[in-house]
């Protein structure tokens, strides 16, 4: 079921008055693919679903997007929460790390189908990168996210309490000073492919393809996304033509996954769901 029209929340279409009509948006389609086509030469497979995903840009678009693909980052994930409570997901929150070789950041995130809750919650931080963005995932379920990204100097928050300071959002959770652990334990190496970038209407589209690993290098989650900030005019041609698209990989029997579940969600039930008790 749909939860939110596909066509997005109102800043999208202009019809959003006041601190909401000022933000700026993005949208971002999220599609789990086949695992099977990735585990045998990740490097290959990538370079073929770059080469099936430009036929797939050419029909909806109108456009040469090229086939090109390569290597972009490769960085450790992990999410926190309380043990046993899982108080922060409870809540609304996601905490967040990731961590490559040059930096470590930690985000705090809200996403819902409820898009007025998530514009009146302020994730907002000192030093914080903020982001406000759509979220799509299969058949075309939209959630609006708000992000906040800080540089992290020094270790990853421990508590409730610790991680509040970092972002005042979540004081009020803070009461009980929970310790923060991983979500199931679960570090995963994630490999990112850039893939094809296009411009239509004068809209930039850029799409990427990430891996996720376990510490033996069992190949856990794969997704192929796309992304554009929403133009403040032209946003119902921007967003039929990547609904056009969307609809299109999914149909694409040879590399879409059967799941619809997120990275997130798929953290949290990785060992069945027993962190969250």
């Amino acid at each position: 079921m749909i939860k939110m029209n596909w066509i997005g929340v109102c800043a999208a279409l202009g019809a959003c008055t006041g601190a909401a009509a000022a933000e700026d948006l993005s949208r971002e389609f999220k599609l789990p693919l086949q695992l099977a086509a990735f585990e045998a030469s990740p490097e290959a497979a990538t370079a073929a679903y770059a080469r099936a995903l430009s036929l797939l840009i050419q029909r909806s678009h109108g456009v040469d997007a090229g086939n090109a693909s390569k290597l972009d980052k490769t960085r450790q994930v992990r999410f926190l929460d309380t043990p046993g409570t899982c108080t922060l997901r409870k809540a609304g929150f996601i905490l967040r790390e990731r961590a490559d070789d040059k930096r470590r950041q930690v985000t705090l995130k809200t996403r819902s189908p409820d898009s007025s809750w998530v514009m009146q919650t302020r994730v907002d931080a000192p030093n914080a990168k903020s982001k406000l963005e759509e979220d799509i995932s299969a058949p075309l379920e939209a959630k609006l996210s708000r992000s906040a990204t800080l540089a992290l100097q020094g270790a990853a928050p421990a508590s409730l309490e610790a991680a509040s300071g970092l972002f005042p959002v979540l004081a009020a959770l803070a009461a009980r000073d929970e310790p923060l652990e991983t979500v199931e334990g679960l570090t995963v190496r994630e490999v990112g492919y850039q893939l094809p970038r296009w411009t239509s209407q004068g809209v930039g589209f850029e799409a990427d393809l990430s891996l996720w690993y376990d510490s033996a290098g069992k190949l856990l989650f794969s997704e192929a996304s796309f992304r554009y900030d929403v133009p403040a005019a032209g946003a119902d041609n921007a967003a039929t033509q990547a609904a056009a698209l969307f609809r299109a990989m999914q149909a694409d029997a040879s590399w879409a996954g059967t799941r619809s579940q997120t990275k997130t969600e798929f953290i949290y039930t990785a060992a069945g769901g027993k962190f969250c008790r």
